[in-house]
């Protein structure tokens, strides 16, 4: 029940940055459209996912689906408006592909789609971890920023980060305990809906600091 109740307040959670992005979203799509993508997308999929789960149905494939739409997202939006901005993009759309083969071979292993594609999403979270500190690296390299705290990429990338690094051994338990037909201990899930839930404030500040930036240019 604590686990379900955990569950259903992140995926509503998901609303709140979005609401953030909707007091002026011409202005954050046209700062970064990435991230309103995200925030899109996001919310659609919880849109979707959440009915699903109440209704006691399978939306493990949609999960799947957006993990490997989720890293790309997340790291355009993170280097957007870096330097060499081609080679980023580049580099994401191979890491991206191979992304995608892990999730395919990760489904198939798994056709029963009953059971969470636990390697696939670490590796997606391993890979922002990997773009979250190239960019704090870069914000501190370029000094861009005199007043980090009203940064908007100083707060998704360390929003990134504290998700990333939070679940990412939620995940790898979760293959470790599948690959040993064992369950899950419920605590893991509850943590990892913490982080998650701790990314969508994080990522709520990113917003309304873009929006300000906007606002004060």
């Amino acid at each position: 029940m604590t686990l379900t109740y955990f569950y259903l307040l992140t995926s509503i959670t998901v609303i709140i940055p979005f609401i953030a992005a909707l007091m002026n979203p011409g202005l954050l799509y046209k700062k970064n459209h990435w991230l309103f993508l995200y925030l899109t997308i996001t919310v659609a999929t919880e849109s979707i996912c959440l009915p699903l789960f109440l209704l006691e149905k399978n939306n493990l494939w949609i999960y799947s689906l957006y993990t490997v739409l989720e890293f790309p997202l997340l790291a355009l939006a993170m280097v957007s408006g870096f330097k060499n901005y081609r080679k980023y993009l580049i580099v994401i759309t191979v890491f991206t592909l191979l992304l995608s083969a892990v999730a395919i071979l990760d489904e198939v292993k798994y056709m029963d789609g009953n059971k969470i594609n636990a390697l696939s999403t670490a590796s997606e979270l391993l890979l922002l971890m990997g773009t979250a500190l190239y960019t704090f690296y870069q914000i501190m390299e370029n000094k861009e920023d005199l007043y980090i705290q009203k940064s908007p990429k100083f707060w998704l990338a360390a929003g990134v980060l504290i998700y990333s690094a939070g679940s990412f051994f939620f995940f790898l338990s979760n293959h470790y305990y599948s690959l040993a037909n064992l369950p899950t201990p419920r605590e893991y899930g509850i943590l990892h809906s913490s982080f998650n839930f701790i990314f969508q404030i994080i990522l709520t500040k990113s917003v309304l600091c873009y929006l300000n930036m906007r606002q004060a240019g």
